[in-house]
């Protein structure tokens, strides 16, 4: 069998999807790094579109997101991609299209006029569609044996609260939750602290910032502790880490960024209504949305005693080491995706 990987992002070409020497988000690189090896170990192959010259080849094309072109970002590869997996979906043959990207990003993903080209619709949310099949978000196995319950005295002697998070040109929904919330610790010294990549600006960037009045252009936040290298490091500094994500509200959708704080000794403070009954349990993070302002929040957090944050840490650590937890993993899900392309009857 052949399998085509059809893929929007120009980089991804090129079998770039499976290589740790292109820009991959290392959590996708490793997921399409284990199917490949999953459809290898079949005596079957898996490339990207653009390495079959004749489309008659491919048996099964799995799409990762639906076709999309940014004429902004227009390049002759991008747009020979873009036409040819047009082109596939036009033709007939057997396609699957896996959602990951909200619509946010992508609102092809979830036009429901869409879901007639494919024999499969693979998505975190529930779609009423009867070729629908739910497909949690992809994590990397991780070590959770660092998590723990903190004693009193680290309780006591760690700071407040932190959050992780670039500074994107991109607005709406949870990205102005974010400014919102670091708006409101801008003027307190102590209580949060923020860390991430692009709040520093210089010369052209720096100049078309200021003119299109983004927020912190001529100046990081007054709590902006720069970059870090590593996240679950730096989330055990503090006892709440801030988990926004980039859409909430939206049923199933839940990212990295939940997980992140999570897998870390660090209580998560989310955005929780887009969590499913059944997945992840919603007493092991602070509901922001629990709370009519975010000063009733940040009291909230101050006054928590020690003993009910311990609480919070005990139910986490006991999710993290459930089935519920490892149903998130690459693991888990190439099986399913295994399942899907080849059937589930299939030894």
């Amino acid at each position: 069998m052949k399998i085509a990987l059809c893929v929007n992002h120009d980089k991804y070409l090129k079998d770039g999807m499976f290589s740790a020497d292109r820009y991959v988000e290392s959590h996708l690189r490793e997921f399409y790094r284990l199917l490949k090896e999953a459809v290898e170990d079949k005596g079957d192959e898996i490339h990207t579109l653009d390495l079959y010259e004749d489309l008659a080849q491919p048996d099964v094309f799995l799409f990762f997101d639906y076709p999309l072109f940014n004429p902004l970002e227009y390049s002759a590869v991008k747009w020979k991609n873009y036409r040819r997996m047009r082109k596939v979906l036009q033709d007939t043959g057997r396609k699957i299209l896996y959602i990951w990207e909200s619509p946010l990003y992508n609102k092809g993903n979830f036009n429901p006029e869409n879901y007639r080209q494919f024999d499969k619709v693979l998505c975190y949310s529930p779609l009423e569609i009867p070729n629908y099949e739910y497909f949690p978000y992809s994590i990397r196995r991780t070590d959770v044996s660092r998590c723990r319950v903190i004693s009193r005295q680290e309780f006591d002697s760690r700071k407040l609260s932190c959050m992780i998070t670039s500074n994107k040109l991109i607005q709406g929904n949870g990205y102005d939750l974010r400014y919102e919330i670091v708006d409101y610790f801008e003027n307190r010294s102590d209580g949060f602290d923020l860390y991430g990549v692009n709040w520093i600006f210089e010369g052209i960037s720096k100049a078309a910032r200021v003119i299109l009045r983004k927020k912190y252009a001529a100046r990081p936040p007054k709590n902006y502790k720069g970059s870090c290298d590593s996240k679950q490091d730096t989330f055990e500094h503090y006892r709440f880490g801030f988990a926004i994500e980039n859409l909430y509200g939206f049923p199933g959708y839940v990212s990295e960024k939940l997980f992140d704080v999570l897998t870390a000794d660090c209580v998560p403070v989310y955005t929780g209504s887009n969590i499913m009954e059944g997945t992840i349990p919603k007493d092991i993070f602070v509901d922001i949305e629990a709370f009519a302002s975010l000063k009733q929040l940040d009291d909230y957090l101050r006054a928590m005693s020690y003993e009910e944050y311990a609480g919070f840490l005990e139910r986490k650590i006991e999710f993290l080491h459930s089935p519920q937890f490892a149903d998130y993993f690459h693991q888990a899900n190439v099986g399913r995706m295994m399942d899907v392309i080849y059937g589930k009857n299939e030894g």
